[in-house]
């Protein structure tokens, strides 16, 4: 038997493995390569976390050489002669690989470029140019590979690249600075397709990998609206909705099937949104679609209690992002929305806007409240008491989040809705304030019973349960939430009543122990020499003796403290007499001065 021994690195055998999956893809009209994914984690991989753009350069270049060589797209033996890959060369779909490395290899040299003369201080000219042409050429190359994608890849491997050309052709429009229309019109074009892969991916780690996308290009998209401000035009108005999608309308119609079919798949399209009493149209089919997938989480909430910890926090953050993208929407149709007459559809989205504000607000309250009662549970269980404190102070810091979010919902609720006040958001908003006050005052308590100081802690429950009974004063706000916020309301004042219990008996134990501990230290303490303990031998009473310590302890000079005696004490006189007595004239007991002639006085006689 032969022993193969593997000494490759851990980053070559992951290079093999994601060429490896790139390489499995059947050729068909229909080839699938996860762009943004692979561009993501190459970048993370190699260099760019550190912000090593030689170290990822000179990666993209091995991995471009090993490409050309498993796909068999060679460029001649000994000599070079060039070979263009075209539509009918692609026949597995790792060989899109070569457009993307490609522009990736172009890019990490550009950006070197800058990070080089950034550190030395030093941009020339021929710096700039050298930028210039590397960006220029990065945006061909994934030019290229969109071309290629709208012929043979499917619906998303196309949007993705479609999306990815878009954003290094900003790129490269910004770097020349010379036409800030056209860059903020290609990384707007970018940033509305990764919004739309975001919605309609169907795993929450290709969210997130598209939402850092966006995350990225939003900073570029902002710094392209100032410098168009800067020459006197408007930003907001630069872009039309229409103008994204004029040249290429199979990009629009795939983004518009992508999403429709996935979200049609999995939600019903809802056309009214209820909440807190507020019903609201609907009017847009993507945007029913969206609100129906936020509708479909909120039914989930009444199984909560039986998710466990990381399967209710992904719940929460899957159910904000729902709603952020349905605010998004929104945003964008009131900004469409300007030139059209219907003033009831204008009222209406912004009503709509205002109520998913309010139902994120909401789940921030809800999110915030499940992580105090979480990170109660695993209080306890902290065996020092550094880490206690630690989870005290990030409970501390969620109640203040809560009770930030619960003021910004009651703002909401005054008029902000529509014509009236929303009465039953209100008094939801004053009962969950107080609750959150008091869970905040007790396990600040908490943190003072844990340092032993009973006092304070003491004073705290006793706030909590003054809390508590305002919360459930208030607690008759109308809908299905009042029998459970009753109850949690109970249980935290049954635990405030015990804690303050608690402290007190720690508050007597304490004051006993003080007690005893006095007495023990006025034990021996005496007032007279007949109930005085027996003197010590020291040397400073037995100094006619001569006293060794050999072979014994050393005798101690003298006593330290001294010993108490008792002393005699004189009578004390209030001189209360001295103003009424008078006293005699004794100026002719004094001895007078001689009186000299002015002749002596003259001459110092």
């Amino acid at each position: 038997k032969e022993l193969v021994v593997d000494f490759s690195t851990s980053s070559q055998r992951h290079n093999r493995r994601m060429d490896a999956d790139a390489s499995d893809a059947a050729p068909s009209p229909t080839m699938q390569l996860a762009i943004t994914k692979d561009v993501r984690e190459s970048r993370s991989h190699h260099g760019l976390k550190h912000g090593d753009y030689l170290r990822y350069r000179t990666y993209c270049t091995r991995r471009l050489r090993r490409i050309y060589k498993t796909t068999k797209f060679l460029h001649g033996k000994g000599k070079f002669q060039k070979k263009e890959l075209e539509a009918e060369d692609v026949d597995v779909a790792k060989k899109l690989l070569i457009p993307l490395v490609s522009a990736e290899r172009c890019w990490a040299y550009a950006a070197e470029r800058k990070q080089n003369a950034e550190a030395t201080q030093k941009t020339s000219a021929t710096m700039k140019h050298h930028c210039a042409r590397k960006l220029k050429r990065a945006s061909q190359w994934a030019q290229k590979l969109s071309e290629l994608t709208k012929k043979l890849g499917n619906a998303r491997t196309t949007l993705e690249a479609e999306a990815y050309a878009s954003y290094m052709r900003g790129n490269f429009l910004v770097h020349l600075r010379n036409n800030w229309k056209q860059a903020l019109l290609n990384l707007t074009r970018a940033k509305v397709i990764y919004e739309g892969l975001s919605r309609s991916s169907e795993t929450a780690e290709n969210q997130i990998v598209f939402k850092q996308q966006i995350e990225e290009i939003e900073p570029v998209v902002r710094f392209c609206s100032y410098n168009l401000q800067g020459v006197g035009e408007d930003s907001d108005g630069a872009i039309d909705a229409a103008m994204l999608f004029q040249d290429d309308v199979k990009i629009s119609e795939l983004l518009e099937s992508v999403q429709g079919t996935a979200a049609s798949s999995a939600f019903q399209p809802v056309q009214q949104l209820e909440w807190w009493g507020t019903h609201v149209p609907v009017n847009s089919t993507a945007l029913q679609i969206e609100i129906g997938r936020v509708t479909c989480l909120l039914e989930a909430n009444e199984s909560l209690m039986q998710m466990d910890a990381n399967a209710m926090r992904n719940h929460y953050s899957e159910l904000s992002n729902a709603l952020k993208d349905a605010k998004n929407m929104v945003d964008s149709d009131i900004r469409n929305s300007f030139d059209d007459r219907d003033e009831q559809r204008k009222q209406d989205l912004k009503v709509l806007h205002k109520t998913l504000q309010g139902m994120l607000l909401e789940t921030a309250v809800q999110k915030a409240e499940q992580d105090v009662v979480l990170l109660g549970k695993e209080l306890w269980e902290e065996n020092t008491r550094t880490k206690r404190h630690a989870k005290l102070e990030l409970i501390r810091a969620k109640n203040e989040d809560a009770i930030k979010a619960i003021s910004e919902l009651a703002d909401l609720g005054t008029g902000k809705m529509g014509e009236h006040d929303n009465e039953p958001l209100l008094q939801f908003c004053m009962a969950q304030l107080a609750y959150t006050r008091g869970s905040r005052s007790f396990y600040i308590g908490k943190l003072y019973e844990d340092v032993r100081q009973p006092l304070e802690a003491y004073a705290l429950f006793e706030r909590t349960l003054d809390h508590m009974k305002e919360a459930q004063s208030r607690g008759n706000f109308p809908g299905p939430k009042v029998n459970m916020f009753v109850l949690k309301a109970q249980s935290l004042a049954t635990m405030a009543t015990q804690s303050k219990l608690s402290v007190h008996a720690q508050w007597a134990r304490m004051e006993v122990a003080k007690d005893s501990e006095m007495e023990s230290k006025f034990k021996g303490v005496r007032l007279n020499d007949a109930e005085a303990a027996p003197e010590s031998k020291t040397v400073d009473r037995n100094l006619e003796e001569f006293l060794t310590a050999n072979g014994g302890r050393p005798m101690p000079i003298t006593d330290f403290p001294p010993r108490m005696q008792t002393l005699p004490i004189g009578p004390i006189f209030l001189d209360a007499a001295m103003e009424e007595i008078e006293v005699p004239d004794l100026s002719h007991r004094f001895k007078r001065a001689k009186s000299s002639s002015r002749l002596g006085r003259l001459f110092g006689w």
